[in-house]
């Protein structure tokens, strides 16, 4: 329906963008609210005369900063500096890919990744060092390093490095520092388990359900088990870091394919059987690999509601 904007009372009519919706009219603002009106609301309000039709989307319209006559100048604008703190907040989260390498070639890896013998693919410890320094520019009280790939754990040298020179920093800035690391878990080892709980680092790995269903998609370059290899050393790492009494354990994420809809209840068994406390369920991605292949593994918003 195109606005007759001669017809528009202006002293009465705000500052508003609109689009049609399943025969409702979508109303928003510049101070981020929004308001529905049918066509006929819609007239009574271009025409500056809905307080007398609908007293109730009158009201509504006058809160949320469409009348103009009726304008909160002062509640508008706390509201709008509380919807916006974050912009003079800084970033909070960093992720840091120390390497595109990995030993897995995951059929919805949206990372890129490429194979352990590839060359070049390294982060080295001059930019690591860059990349710390940019990261505590940030005037954010609050600072999360979180490592992804690639796996990780290839490039061991610069993680640690970042680890070490990022808490050094953090001596004179006092940030809330977190560090974690998402890892498939193949590269792991006795020494870094002790310098993970040492430094309390979380990590994180995927857990796609049962292993029919984790090893279809997360497939190990080397023909390896990739679900038994996750598990054994999930509850190992959740065991080391409660007997160093760290306040948090190793947790797992589980990617929502096709085949994931059909193991909804042996999903769930799989995270509760390893004691763990909670699931994200993270919906796939229409990023790199999955691009190629969407149509067979995506699903639609519903089935992933129902699910």
């Amino acid at each position: 329906m195109p606005l007759e904007l001669h017809k528009i009372n202006k002293q009465k009519v705000g500052s508003f963008y609109f689009k049609e919706l399943n025969g409702q009219y979508l109303l928003t603002n510049d101070i981020g609210e929004h308001c529905f009106l049918d066509p006929l609301n819609l007239d009574a309000f271009l025409a500056g005369k809905i307080e007398q039709t609908c007293p109730d989307k009158y009201s509504e319209l006058q809160t949320k900063g469409f009348i103009r006559d009726r304008l909160d100048f002062d509640g508008l604008a706390r509201r709008y500096a509380q919807k916006n703190t974050f912009l003079g907040q800084g970033p909070s989260l960093h992720i840091v890919v120390v390497t595109l390498r990995c030993d897995h070639r995951c059929i919805y890896c949206q990372a890129g990744s490429q194979s352990l013998a590839a060359r070049d693919l390294d982060m080295d410890i001059a930019t690591a060092q860059k990349v710390v320094d940019r990261i505590f520019e940030s005037p954010n009280k609050n600072i999360t390093i979180e490592f992804q790939g690639g796996e990780p754990l290839v490039n061991w040298k610069t993680v640690k490095f970042i680890v070490e020179y990022a808490y050094k920093k953090n001596k004179d800035a006092k940030k809330d520092l977190m560090i974690a690391v998402v890892s498939n878990f193949t590269f792991i080892n006795k020494q870094i388990i002790k310098f993970l709980i040492k430094n309390n680092i979380h990590i994180c790995t995927s857990l796609d359900g049962p292993q029919v269903l984790h090893n279809k998609y997360r497939i190990h370059s080397g023909k390896k088990n990739s679900y038994k290899n996750t598990v054994i050393w999930l509850k190992r790492l959740r065991k080391e870091y409660e007997q160093a009494s760290v306040s948090f354990k190793p947790s797992a994420l589980v990617t929502i394919t096709q085949d994931s809809l059909l193991y909804p209840k042996e999903i769930v068994d799989e995270y509760v059987n390893l004691d763990l406390e909670g699931i994200h369920l993270r919906p796939l991605s229409p990023f790199g690999a999955p691009l190629r292949i969407w149509k067979k593994i995506s699903f639609t918003a519903g089935d992933f509601v129902a699910f």
